[in-house]
């Protein structure tokens, strides 16, 4: 039977989860999906219904960023779908209408002061002894939570001459050997 845009959603997310990768990036665009669209079958997917989508989301107060991730994932469930099935061949139909949005081009970025973020951390060392290591090792490393979260014993590397604190990779996407 041809692959919905449901369906596809849910072998993407299988996928996500057997290589190790945030589920949540399938997730982000079945909260958005009407019932319509999720119907849909994949082969007759048409540049119209995915921008309809995309601007929808824009129309419901996602900033372009958040537009971007949602279709990302939405696009790599419809490639996946369309590498299992040479009947879907309609790929033209989500390159054109998921195109991204202009989100500027100035990161955000925000540095403390050395002073404020000692008195970050101390403030976190007050409250609990293991909330205040969590900060520290992210103000100290840069680290995202989620990868100070995934941190081990063995990944300090404390019998070299220059001790190095291992970083668990951020997953915020690409693939894993």
């Amino acid at each position: 039977a041809p692959v919905t845009v449901s369906q596809a959603l849910d072998d993407y997310e299988t996928e996500l989860k057997n290589q190790g990768a945030d589920p949540a990036n399938a997730k982000r665009v079945r909260k958005h999906l009407s019932n319509t669209l999720a119907g849909k079958c994949v082969a007759l997917l048409n540049t119209r219904d995915l921008r309809a989508f995309r601007d929808g989301l824009g129309n419901n107060g996602l900033a372009p960023g958040g537009v971007n991730r949602s279709m990302k994932g939405l696009r790599a469930a419809l490639n996946a779908a369309a590498a299992a099935d040479p009947r879907i061949v309609n790929g033209a139909a989500w390159r054109v209408g998921l195109q991204s949005l202009s989100v500027g081009d100035s990161a955000r970025r925000m540095v403390l002061p050395d002073a404020d973020v000692g008195r970050i951390v101390t403030a976190a060392y007050e409250i609990d002894r293991p909330f205040g290591l969590l900060v520290e090792v992210l103000a100290v490393t840069g680290a995202r939570a989620s990868q100070a979260a995934r941190l081990t014993v063995g990944d300090l590397q404390a019998d070299r001459a220059d001790p190095r604190l291992m970083m668990p990779a951020s997953r915020k996407g690409g693939r894993r050997a």
